[in-house]
Formats: C-alpha cells, sequence, structure tokens
C-alpha cells in the first residue's frame, strides 16, 4: 500500500467514524427527547412542570393551581385520544381505498412498510395506527370484495 491509498483511508475512517458519532449524539438527544414528552404525559407531571415553573407557593394556591391544572389534563389526554382514534379511522379508510388499485405486488410492499414501521414505533414506544397491518390481500372485506389473485 502507498502513502496516496494509506491517506485515502484514514481519511474514510476518520469520515465513518464521524458519521457513526453524529448518528449515535442525534439519536441520544431524539430519545432524550421523546422521554421529556412521555414523562410530560403521566399523571401530575404538568402540574409539576408548572408550578416548578412559577416558583414557591402557599399550600392554598398550589393546591388550586394543581386542581385547575389537573382538569385541563385531563381535558387534553381525552382530545389526545380523540384525535388518535379520528387518525387511525382515516388510516384505516386510506388504506382500504389503497387496496383497490394496488397490485399483489405493491400491496406486499406496503404490508412489509407497514411491519417495519409497527416494529419500529413499538421499539420506541411510540403508538403509531399508520403501522398496523389492515387490509391484507386474502381479505374480501379489505380489497373490495375481491378475490386474492394468488387464488385464481
Amino acid at each position: 500500500m502507498n502513502t496516496r491509498t494509506k491517506s485515502a483511508f484514514v481519511l474514510l475512517a476518520t469520515l465513518a467514524i464521524g458519521i457513526a458519532i453524529g448518528v449515535m449524539a442525534w439519536s441520544a438527544v431524539h430519545n432524550m427527547q421523546l422521554e421529556r414528552t412521555r414523562s410530560l404525559r403521566s399523571r401530575g407531571a404538568l402540574e409539576d412542570v408548572i408550578v416548578g415553573a412559577i416558583g414557591p407557593l402557599a399550600s392554598e394556591k398550589e393546591e388550586r393551581i394543581r386542581e385547575i391544572i389537573g382538569g385541563v389534563a385531563d381535558e387534553l389526554n381525552d382530545l389526545f385520544r380523540q384525535a388518535y382514534e379520528a387518525r387511525t379511522h382515516k388510516l384505516d379508510s386510506m388504506r382500504q381505498q389503497l387496496n383497490e388499485i394496488l397490485s399483489d405486488e405493491e400491496q406486499a410492499k406496503l404490508d412489509a412498510w407497514s411491519d417495519r414501521n409497527r416494529r419500529s414505533a413499538r421499539q420506541s414506544g411510540r403508538r403509531d395506527s399508520s403501522a398496523q397491518s389492515h387490509g391484507r390481500r386474502g381479505s374480501s372485506e379489505h380489497n373490495g370484495g375481491r378475490e386474492n389473485a394468488s387464488a385464481n
């Protein structure tokens, strides 16, 4: 190996190491943000954050503030649940419409993509209804009543 080849190899190795470190750093920051967001969903977490931001309070005032925030937090949780259910319904409807026009091969690719997303969502702790595997080709309910082309 001559000097020029060694230099190129060292540069490429340094680049690869830099990219790997960057990806790991981004992943760590992303995971910390996800965890912080998840922690705010737990009961009482929003109250703790807001009361902590306001500062020391008299116990009566803090109790009243926690009551107000707790009521709003419950309403927010209901809104998140409703939005999640509406999103799931829309995605199911979209999938049924796609099933009517996709070939077996295209639907298999979409199913594989959905499976990858579902596994990824499960690993990261997300709830992701777009990753649900709705409308497999073998189901006449999800493909407009058409029979599976491979069965013919």
